[in-house]
């Protein structure tokens, strides 16, 4: 219910948000300068900043049904705090510069009953910003019946790969299954840029979405992917040594070491000096940059664990023209391939016990219901068997 109102404050001309279309057309009023009832009988007034205009919102809102829904507000509001209610005639009005207008306008509907105002679906993004909001005032779990339906599209792996925000909404919601899949695939998808940030597959930087981060996760993530990535350099690095020290040629008992159809010949020598020359330009092309043969660690390496081991899963041996019997790369190969399957999972107990705590608020835990035709199927059987 929208009425009107002199205060010149709340007025603005420019979109409030560049997100939220699902809302913008219920909450377009408020931009002409209008107060919003959710409570035709309402005893309080929320002002709410317009992030973007400066400007401000007012709803007028049941203070009982803010107390029912949240223990912040209920301490806020009944506890002797700035927020709670003014003695004798004084409007009650309580400010949120902080908030943005959707997801305070979305919440507010949901305590209120307002299912018909509540969307269907959410964008990412819009559904990251209202849980930063609900997890703020620990009411995460007036979300229930709408979690689920919200989360929906974005259970399936493909959906939410390399994407870092669905790290912190899985988080917030208690999807334990997603969270584990997110994790180890941030592991193995994550680049960093030249100051060592993290960045997911889609290039923004897993820490932009902070007011939900588990805590240590993304360390953890760094460090696994870094632990991967230097156990594949170090593959080069010590083929580059064995070389270096004389080692690699597998033709020992005799002069010369041959090629395929052994049309080329030359000495061990030659077969280790081609070899070292075409590990580090190869080494190079995977983008390790630059391997010194003083240095005991890998280069830095900006790209993913999984680009990384594409690619030389990809190599063709006789890039490196070498007899096949001297050739390292079939065995770097082998040995990425396992270093890629036994990645450990950056995933604590600690993260698996808060997880299940919100699940248990959002209804995350909750199995899914046997569909009738589902339901029919399984009697079928049982009295066939």
């Amino acid at each position: 219910m929208v009425s009107d109102t002199n205060d010149a404050a709340v007025s603005s001309k420019a979109p409030i948000e560049t997100i939220w279309d699902c809302l913008k057309p219920a909450v377009s009023p408020l931009s002409c300068g209008k107060v919003f009832y959710f409570d035709p009988r309402g005893d309080m007034t929320l002002h709410v900043d317009q992030l973007e205009t400066g400007g401000i919102c007012q709803f007028v809102v049941c203070s009982r049904t803010l107390d029912r829904s949240s223990p912040v507000f209920r301490v806020m509001l009944f506890n002797g705090f700035a927020e709670s209610k003014p003695e004798g005639e004084s409007a009650w009005t309580v400010k949120l510069p902080e908030d943005g207008i959707y997801p305070v306008y979305l919440f507010l509907n949901i305590i209120h009953g307002h299912t018909m105002a509540v969307p269907d679906t959410l964008k990412p993004e819009e559904l990251y910003q209202l849980l930063v909001l609900t997890e703020k005032y620990n009411m995460t779990h007036v979300l229930r019946p709408l979690a689920s339906m919200w989360f929906q599209p974005y259970r399936e792996a493909a959906n939410v790969a390399g994407n870092g925000i669905f790290l912190c909404i899985a988080w917030a919601l208690g999807h334990e299954e997603t969270f584990r899949y997110l994790s180890l695939d941030l592991v193995l998808k994550s680049k960093i840029d030249d100051d060592g940030q993290l960045l997911d597959s889609n290039g923004i930087p897993l820490s932009a979405h902070k007011h939900l981060e588990p805590p240590d996760i993304l360390e953890s993530i760094g460090q696994a992917r870094e632990g991967v990535i230097q156990k594949i350099g170090s593959l080069f690095y010590n083929a580059i040594q064995e070389r270096l020290e004389g080692r690699g040629c597998s033709t020992r008992y005799r002069p010369t070491c041959s090629i395929g159809n052994k049309s080329l010949q030359w000495g061990r020598s030659e077969c280790k000096s081609m070899a070292l020359g075409s590990l580090l330009r190869y080494a190079k092309k995977l983008g390790f940059g630059r391997f010194d043969a003083a240095q005991t660690t890998t280069p830095q390496y900006l790209g993913s664990v999984h680009d990384l081991a594409s690619s030389i899963q990809q190599a063709d041996s006789q890039f490196l023209a070498l007899n096949v019997t001297c050739d390292p790369i079939h065995y770097i190969k082998t040995k990425t391939r396992e270093l890629v399957q036994t990645v450990p999972t950056p995933v604590s107990d600690a993260h698996l016990k808060y997880l299940r705590k919100q699940a248990k608020k959002t209804g995350a835990d909750r199995k899914r219901p046997v569909k009738v035709e589902e339901s029919k199927s399984s009697c079928k059987k049982c009295r066939l068997g």
